[in-house]
């Protein structure tokens, strides 16, 4: 008797656990989405406030920083509860914007401070469909604020 009172009090622990987790607790598109939105809205802000380029030596300096503040947002989106149903998608935005930080660092900039110009052109080609396709994946999410594509403007 006593073993069967303490499995059925064991099962509706289980089932009010999952009967939380599933309702109060669980990340949704729109938690989701509302917290990226936050990351982001100060993220751009920041990158807008940057100085306005006007000689090569300020571009520089300004894709320096704003590859700081994507890297930090970057870190800050793959942080969120991500919702079940969305954790692919969630997952394909990060790894995006990993790539487009990684090519920015490593490649793009390295080709900037030494004058490649060719090179230049042929990294920006290869970065803009991975900003179109960021920004598709980000408006799909509801995360309207982090498909912007702020500059700098101080």
């Amino acid at each position: 008797m006593k073993a069967t009172a303490l499995a059925a009090c064991a099962g509706l622990v289980v089932a009010l656990l999952v009967a939380t987790e599933a309702t109060a607790g669980s990340p949704t598109r729109a938690s989701w989405a509302a917290a990226a939105n936050r990351y982001c809205t100060v993220g751009n802000a920041q990158i807008r406030a940057l100085p306005k380029v006007t000689t090569g030596a300020r571009l520089i300096g300004d894709i320096r920083a704003t590859l700081v503040i994507a890297k930090r947002e970057t870190r800050q989106l793959a942080r969120i509860l991500r919702p079940p149903r969305e954790r692919s998608l969630i997952g394909k935005l990060i790894a995006n914007s990993r790539k487009q930080n990684t090519i920015f660092q490593e490649q793009l900039l390295p080709a900037l401070i030494s004058g490649d110009s060719s090179r230049v052109q042929y990294l920006l080609s290869e970065l803009k469909p991975l900003g179109i396709r960021y920004n598709q994946i980000a408006r799909r999410l509801g995360a309207r604020i982090c498909a912007q594509n702020p500059s700098p403007s101080g």
